[in-house]
């Protein structure tokens, strides 16, 4: 096991121990292994092209480069789990990008599109994430179910533009009819509720 790999990987309880000296030690050591690997990766899709994996995309989005200067206590121990959940994570690497798109590949039956066109996919993936984070945690849609949307829209010709217009419609239709069955079940109740007033009705 490489030494990033240890200090990533220890305890949580063991963290929350850890004197502030201690602990900056601990994320100064990660912080390097990790902007040498953001820097890697960033060298690589100059060279290569293509979109950016969801661990580089989320560490964007979450500050960019990992630091120890002026940091608390606590926001040491935030920072150590933020470079710890990046350097553990498969795309966080080019070959484990290359790696995961071409399992996704394989699982979503891509049909024939081209390394462009599966860029263009993740990039779409990627940017609906992050407009609807709150969709994707619903009990009726995940992941999957988006990915294989954005996989149909694109193999029936779509762009990107048209996949995410496509898909943010069908979010709102499926938050529409979710709000309806909402309303109905509240009027349901609200005349269980009289009735139960009225009439006896236990509910």
């Amino acid at each position: 096991m490489a030494k990033w790999q240890e200090l990533a990987n220890i305890d949580i309880n063991k963290i929350s121990k850890m004197s502030r000296r201690d602990l900056a030690k601990t994320v100064s050591a990660l912080a390097s292994v990790g902007d040498k690997r953001i820097k890697r990766f960033n060298a690589n899709q100059a060279k290569h092209g293509g979109a950016d994996s969801p661990a580089i995309a989320q560490n964007k989005k979450n500050g960019g480069n990992f630091s120890v200067a002026g940091k608390t206590v606590n926001q040491l121990r935030a920072e150590f789990r933020r470079v710890s959940n990046f350097l553990n994570a498969k795309t966080s690497t080019a070959k484990g990008w290359k790696d995961t798109k071409r399992e996704f590949k394989d699982r979503l039956n891509f049909q024939g599109l081209d390394d462009d066109r599966i860029d263009e996919f993740w990039s779409a993936y990627a940017k609906l994430q992050e407009l609807n984070q709150g969709f994707l945690s619903s009990k009726d849609f995940d992941s999957l179910q988006l990915q294989k949307f954005i996989r149909d829209e694109m193999n029936a010709g779509g762009n990107e533009e048209t996949v995410l217009n496509n898909a943010l419609t069908m979010m709102e239709n499926m938050y529409d009819i979710e709000a309806e069955a909402d309303a109905k079940r509240a009027a349901e109740y609200e005349n269980r509720l009289s009735g139960a007033f009225n009439g006896g009705e236990n509910l």
